[in-house]
């Protein structure tokens, strides 16, 4: 994306989305919503090449929703954990939110 940014090749509007989207990712939010998002869907991928299986009984199919609901109940837990990956995956240690700067208002 950056190269793109910096082209003069592809025309303002792409070089503009494209330095929008490295702004995006660039943000410790968006690194920890990749590292969220990644276990569940990961962890849904492993259960749901479990399910099509013809021999499965409904007992098992109740098993593999159970755990799936525990899974996603246990991730508040990790969130100093995927927070600590976020951080290492965007190198930054700040949320949006923190480095924002404060408005000054005008008293006249």
């Amino acid at each position: 994306m950056d190269e793109i940014a910096d082209d003069n090749s592809y025309k303002p509007h792409a070089r503009n989305e494209a330095r929008g989207l490295v702004t995006a990712v660039e943000k410790l939010e968006t690194g920890f919503m990749i590292v969220l998002w990644r276990r569940v869907l990961n962890r849904f991928v492993e259960n749901s090449a479990r399910l099509p299986a013809s021999d499965q009984d409904i007992l098992t199919v109740a098993d593999i929703y159970a755990s799936l609901i525990g899974f996603i109940e246990t991730l508040r837990d990790d969130f100093d954990d995927m927070e600590a990956q976020a951080k290492e995956l965007t190198s930054i240690d700040n949320y949006t939110v923190e480095a924002k700067r404060v408005p000054k208002r005008n008293l006249q």
